[in-house]
């Protein structure tokens, strides 16, 4: 487990539509770790994004009802850099995956 949550490493902003696209926008510089997947805990409400060696990395921001929706209906996770200028960096698409209870 990463000891610092992405919340904790960068400022983080979490969109979606009810459509299910969902998008997540970060400053501060390039992600520490490069991400495989992320996986939505609809009972704990959390995200959790799993790096390419195996770490989990918690989202740090507990997920409020209405984002449920979109997390359970989409397939993936837009992330966008915002640089210094404002402006979106090249996105990362990477797949959501739902905890089973």
């Amino acid at each position: 487990m990463i000891k610092q949550s992405l919340a904790e490493e960068r400022e983080v902003e979490l969109l979606m539509n009810d459509e299910g696209f969902v998008m997540l926008l970060y400053a501060g510089g390039p992600l520490n770790h490069k991400y495989q997947w992320v996986q939505f805990d609809e009972q704990a409400r959390k995200l959790e994004f799993i790096t390419e060696n195996g770490g989990i990395q918690e989202f740090g921001i507990k997920i409020f009802d209405q984002f449920v929706k979109p997390l359970k209906t989409s397939d993936n996770i837009v992330l966008f850099q915002v640089t210094e200028d404002k402006k979106l960096d090249t996105p990362q698409m990477i797949k959501i995956t739902r905890t089973a209870h």
